[in-house]
């Protein structure tokens, strides 16, 4: 008995019907394959350079941080006797979103007020220091404890 005829390939995507012609040239020129692979990587990365940044949205609200300090004192009388008062007048500020306010053991307190998207944080900072044409610092400083309201700082930082 003769042997039996090895078959060339089992599933040659030209032997399906219905195949696509490109497949089978990719499949039969791997070398080809790859280097059509990498054109189009490559372009894809100067495409990618060639778009503007300056075409996608803004994502992340503005902030402004106010940092103050009360020398000796802890968390709970800085929130009332630094925190509160700079709270009270930056509320209202323009376009404010909303604020959170941290106090530490330490004496510091800081402050971070939010803004709505779009706003310039330029503006927003001096909306912060002067709120309803007055400065917010000097306005809270007036409420500190005596003894205390010279001897700390406040900061702003957006």
């Amino acid at each position: 008995m003769a042997p039996a005829a090895a078959p060339d390939r089992l599933t040659h995507p030209k032997q399906v019907s219905g195949a696509p012609h490109a497949l089978a040239l990719f499949i039969d020129r791997p070398i080809f394959a790859a280097v059509i692979s990498i054109i189009i990587s490559i372009g894809g990365l100067v495409a990618m350079m060639a778009l503007p940044i300056a075409q996608f949205p803004d994502i992340t609200p503005p902030q402004v941080t106010v940092s103050a300090n009360y020398l000796g004192a802890d968390a709970s009388t800085v929130a009332q006797n630094i925190g509160a008062p700079i709270e009270n007048q930056v509320n209202g500020a323009d376009n404010m979103i909303y604020m959170s306010s941290t106090s530490s053991a330490t004496g510091n307190c800081s402050l971070n007020v939010y803004f709505n998207i779009g706003t310039d944080v330029n503006l927003a900072q001096v909306d912060v220091s002067k709120p309803r044409q007055c400065r917010a610092a000097a306005t809270a400083a007036k409420r500190f404890p005596t003894g205390r309201a010279g001897s700390g700082n406040a900061a702003l930082r957006s």
